[in-house]
């Protein structure tokens, strides 16, 4: 949770600079700010308030995308989470954490073979992605041999050093 809500800091940073040239943007990149501010402060709902406000000024604005899934997982809608992410990956399609994060919730939600295909999407533009792998040697062990689910893991364990 730390870590969530330590990127969701940094993104902040990233999400006012982005905006510096186009308004819209700008005004975006505040709302996400206080989007994150909520989330630091333990307030999900609040925070997602602040980072719809973000989309409806600027429906690309990826920080927000990312930010607004966060929470709705946080608030257990996910579902929604799950949207959001695949409008962030339709903008930018080979970030393998999101690819990776979208997985987990396909896996939590019953859809194997989603969860699967989005591991792999993760893995085909950065092939050492730790966690990504990881994922899928706990998800080939209900499938395939014993063997193989050991490499896989051990393969992530690798790539997280």
């Amino acid at each position: 949770m730390k870590t969530i809500i330590g990127m969701l800091a940094v993104l902040s940073l990233a999400s006012l600079a982005q905006g510096a040239d186009d308004p819209a943007l700008a005004a975006a990149g505040k709302y996400v700010q206080r989007g994150n501010e909520f989330a630091q402060k333990g307030s999900p709902a609040r925070a997602k308030a602040e980072y719809l406000k973000a989309l409806k000024t600027a429906p690309s604005h990826l920080d927000a995308l990312y930010n607004v899934a966060v929470v709705c997982e946080q608030l257990n809608q996910r579902d929604e989470a799950m949207g959001y992410y695949r409008k962030y990956l339709e903008l930018k399609p080979n970030d393998a954490d999101v690819w990776t994060q979208l997985g987990v919730l396909y896996d939590d939600a019953g859809q194997k073979a989603e969860a699967q295909a989005a591991y792999e999407k993760a893995l085909a533009g950065h092939p050492n992605f730790g966690r990504a792998h990881h994922n899928l040697g706990v998800r080939s062990e209900e499938h395939t041999s014993e063997l193989q689910s050991q490499f896989r893991i051990s393969y992530a364990v690798f790539c997280l050093k």
